[in-house]
C-alpha cells in the first residue's frame, strides 16, 4: 500500500513539475516579444512615405528613415553637382572648351521635398592654389542673377572666405542660420527651393584640378533638423 501511494505521489510530482517548466517557458517566450525588443527594428526600418501639411497624406517613396539622420552630412565627396534629402550642390569650373577660363563658382538650394528640414550647412576646400587662387572674400550673388543655368533665389548673408599662406588655400563658407531661414527653407518646394551661390575668378586661366570647388579636400555639408525640432516649427 505505501509503495502504491509512493508511485502515485511522484507521478504528481512530475506532473507538476512538468507543468511548472512549461508555464516558464511560455513566460520565457512571451518576454522575446517584449514592445522595447520590436523598438530598434521600427527605428532602423525604412519608411515608405512622408506626411505634407499635417494632412496625414503619405506620399509613397518620398522619405526614409535612414536617408539622412539627424545632425548628419549630406555628402563629402568629389561630385561636382547632385542633390539628397533636399539639399542640393552645384560647382561651376572651368575647361579646355570654357569662353572663360578663370570662372569658378557654387551654388546650395534647399527644399522639403523629402520631408527633410535643415538647420545647418557648410562648405570648405582646400589645397596648394596660391599660385592661380588670391586671398579673399566673395560675397553671395545677388537674387535673379544666374550661375550657369541655376537662377539665384535668394542673396544669402555669408561670405565665401579664401585665406591661407604661401601656397596654401583655405576655402570656408559657413551658414548663419536663424528661425526665418530655417523655416523659409521648410517651405520651399522642388520647384522653388531656396538657392544662394558665389563667383569668384582665378588670376589665370586654369583647366585642371585642384579648383576652388573641385578636388583638392573638399567637403559639402548639409545636417538635417532634429525632428522634434522641426515639428516644434511647424
Amino acid at each position: 500500500m505505501n509503495s502504491s501511494q509512493n508511485k502515485v505521489s511522484w507521478r504528481n510530482a512530475r506532473k507538476g513539475a512538468a507543468a511548472l517548466s512549461a508555464i516558464t517557458l511560455a513566460l520565457g517566450s512571451l518576454s522575446i516579444f517584449a514592445p522595447s525588443d520590436f523598438a530598434p527594428e521600427a527605428t532602423a526600418a525604412e519608411l515608405s512615405g512622408g506626411i505634407r501639411d499635417k494632412s496625414g497624406a503619405v506620399e509613397k517613396d518620398a522619405q526614409k528613415a535612414s536617408d539622412l539622420p539627424a545632425g548628419s552630412c549630406t555628402v563629402s565627396e568629389s561630385a561636382p553637382e547632385g542633390s539628397q534629402a533636399g539639399f542640393s550642390w552645384n560647382t561651376s569650373e572651368p575647361s579646355g572648351s570654357s569662353p572663360d577660363k578663370k570662372a569658378w563658382g557654387l551654388s546650395v538650394a534647399f527644399d522639403n521635398s523629402k520631408d527633410r528640414t535643415f538647420a545647418d550647412w557648410s562648405f570648405t576646400n582646400s589645397g596648394l592654389m596660391g599660385g592661380y587662387l588670391d586671398e579673399a572674400q566673395i560675397p553671395a550673388m545677388n537674387a535673379g542673377q544666374t550661375l550657369v543655368d541655376k537662377k539665384v533665389t535668394h542673396k544669402a548673408d555669408e561670405a565665401l572666405v579664401i585665406d591661407g599662406f604661401r601656397q596654401q588655400r583655405n576655402l570656408n563658407l559657413n551658414a548663419k542660420l536663424t528661425d526665418a531661414k530655417v523655416k523659409q527653407f521648410a517651405e520651399a518646394t522642388a520647384a522653388n527651393p531656396v538657392r544662394y551661390a558665389w563667383q569668384g575668378n582665378y588670376k589665370t586661366d586654369r583647366t585642371s584640378s585642384p579648383f576652388a570647388t573641385q578636388g583638392g579636400q573638399r567637403s559639402l555639408c548639409g545636417r538635417r533638423e532634429p525632428v522634434a525640432e522641426r515639428e516644434h516649427r511647424m
